[in-house]
């Protein structure tokens, strides 16, 4: 059986730009309600060494580079990011890929480059988006305030429109504590077995991954990253509230939902729902995907994308 676990994927200390000491980032991420997180310093897998529950928090690394950033989860040691250029991205990835168990994806890719972040836009000549991992379409906290968001949500659906297979997540970009009454985004992964950094891994390889305000969705005899035959198609869903700490105030917020079933990007069934609720849908699907999202009034924002799954593949 699968069961999703909020893991943060993006995260930064003293080791390169952060705040956080590692031990504080360990001690910010288990107060808040993660099941697991990793660390992604800027060019740097130094911090590693400190960390004291290797259980909880992961090993990784943010790529930055003048061509964009990419964060690499899953392995402690210093990948040397000087290899890199404009052209030769994938071909390192793959080589990368034989030695190590590692995912690699496009960090925040709608960011315009420029003195305050550069490279920060994603620029590599990609032949093949298979051969990156995810794409992170939510960065920082707050993040519906941001142009980059909506920007990098367009990037991850023009791929998927492409036929491209490639699920959604969502980093923080974690430097310091966040004081403020900020809405956050969490990324859901789907584990088999056993929680561990090689489940995670393999959970966002398989493409089981959403990205939620809030809610929980469980599908019945289904998994996002799946395929499933085109014509018609009975999905059972449930939505829960997730039990976690540093997303509470922000749930008290929500409250009247809309659920949208999206065929090869047109929304095909939208319905009303409330949570702790249990519904299904019967959907003619065509060859391509199916996605699914769930909006709400939510900070003065009309329709707000509280979750957004990665895809459903239909063939």
């Amino acid at each position: 059986m699968i069961k999703y676990y909020p893991i943060e994927l993006h995260s930064h200390t003293i080791h390169s730009d952060g705040d956080f000491k590692v031990f504080e980032l360990e001690k910010y991420m288990k107060k808040f309600g993660y099941k697991g997180a990793f660390l992604t310093d800027h060019n740097t897998t130094s911090g590693y060494s400190e960390v004291s529950d290797r259980e909880f928090l992961f090993p990784g690394i943010e790529w930055s580079t003048f061509y964009g950033h990419l964060t690499i989860l899953g392995e402690d040691k210093n990948l040397d990011f000087t290899l890199v250029d404009k052209n030769n991205l994938e071909e390192i990835l793959i080589n990368l890929k034989k030695k190590y168990n590692i995912v690699a994806g496009a960090a925040h890719p709608g960011i315009i480059s420029g003195e305050i972040c550069p490279g920060c836009d994603f620029t590599f000549n990609i032949k093949d988006w298979n051969n990156l991992d995810y794409i992170e379409i939510s960065n920082g906290d707050d993040a519906y305030m941001v142009y980059w968001t909506e920007e990098s949500y367009k990037f991850w659906i023009d791929k998927l429109k492409k036929g491209v297979r490639i699920p959604a997540v969502s980093g923080r970009d974690l430097h310091r504590p966040n004081p403020y009454n900020s809405i956050f985004t969490l990324t859901m992964i789907g584990v088999e077995n056993e929680f561990s950094k090689i489940e995670v891994i393999e959970g966002i390889r398989k493409g089981r991954t959403y990205i939620t305000l809030g809610p929980e969705i469980v599908l019945k005899n289904l998994e996002f990253g799946k395929e499933i035959k085109s014509g018609r198609n009975n999905i059972s869903y449930k939505i829960n509230k997730l039990n976690i700490l540093g997303i509470k105030p922000q749930l008290s917020e929500i409250e009247k939902m809309k659920i949208r079933f999206i065929n090869n990007e047109k929304i095909i069934e939208e319905k009303n729902i409330k949570w702790d609720s249990e519904d299904f849908v019967g959907l003619d699907l065509n060859s391509g995907y199916l996605r699914v999202e769930i909006v709400s009034d939510l900070r003065e924002v009309k329709n707000m994308k509280i979750l957004i799954s990665s895809p459903i593949y239909v063939k």
